[in-house]
């Protein structure tokens, strides 16, 4: 697949001759880091084409402007489509599936030890007690079971005091479960009345769920699992994102 500018116009090819779409004085954004990132669609208002693949999650930063001048190409395509494409203009792809960071071959913890120094800490429960030692809280993630290195478990990671450096588990699943959520750096795409309705997702795999959303914080109707701070959480007004901001 390759793009091609005359006067003013972009136009998406399928081979030499074959054009999928013109989009006159339009920004073309394929919004993929090549076939084997998640192309399939990035439609805003009506979600993705793919629900599986749907990326919308990852808009909410936009605004109004830039989406006046925004197309997405690819929205009406599934990976399959884009790889079929590629294959036919020769051009590579690959056969596996993403499952963490695509970009690196080894794991996430792997990658991050060749940038960020290891720094032993305390393991502690809620109550302040210590049971155990880690090797540094940035290698772990809230609703973390595997590889903390405690005996007699199962323990979960439900917190993480970064200044002081030391781990906060649970041995109680439950403990991972809030339905409250406070978040900072709001973008609002459409101008929004409080307190609203929406449906919520708190990171890129969560299916989303409902709750009122009143300034900075949102309640859900439910119990969440695993709210992280420093991920996103983006507002849905039915299948439309309407903003987002950084969890606290």
């Amino acid at each position: 697949m390759t793009m091609k500018k005359n006067n003013n116009k972009v136009n998406l090819l399928n081979g030499p001759n074959e054009s999928l779409g013109s989009f006159n004085n339009s920004v073309v954004v394929a919004f993929s880091g090549g076939v084997d990132s998640s192309v399939s669609a990035l439609i805003l208002k009506n979600k993705g084409f793919n629900v599986k693949k749907d990326q919308s999650y990852f808009l909410w930063k936009l605004n109004s402007k830039t989406l006046k001048k925004v197309i997405f190409p690819l929205g009406g395509m599934t990976k399959e489509d884009v790889k079929e494409i590629a294959k036919k203009n020769k051009l590579p792809v690959s056969k596996k599936e993403s499952q963490e960071v695509c970009f690196i071959k080894e794991t996430n913890n792997e990658f991050l030890k060749k940038y960020i120094k290891e720094k032993e800490g305390d393991i502690i429960n809620k109550e302040g007690s210590i049971v155990g030692k880690h090797k540094g809280v940035w290698f772990y993630t809230i609703g973390q079971r595997r590889g903390i290195g405690l005996s007699g478990g199962p323990y979960w990671v439900i917190g993480k005091d970064v200044k002081r450096n030391k781990l906060i588990v649970s041995s109680n699943e439950k403990d991972l479960f809030s339905k409250e959520v406070s978040f900072k750096n709001a973008n609002w795409i459409r101008k929004v009345d409080f307190p609203l309705k929406v449906k919520a997702k708190i990171r890129y795999g969560h299916k989303g769920d409902f709750g009122v959303l009143n300034n900075n914080k949102l309640v859900f109707d439910r119990p969440q699992k695993a709210i992280t701070s420093g991920q996103s959480i983006v507002f849905y007004n039915k299948s439309e994102v309407i903003g987002g901001g950084i969890i606290k």
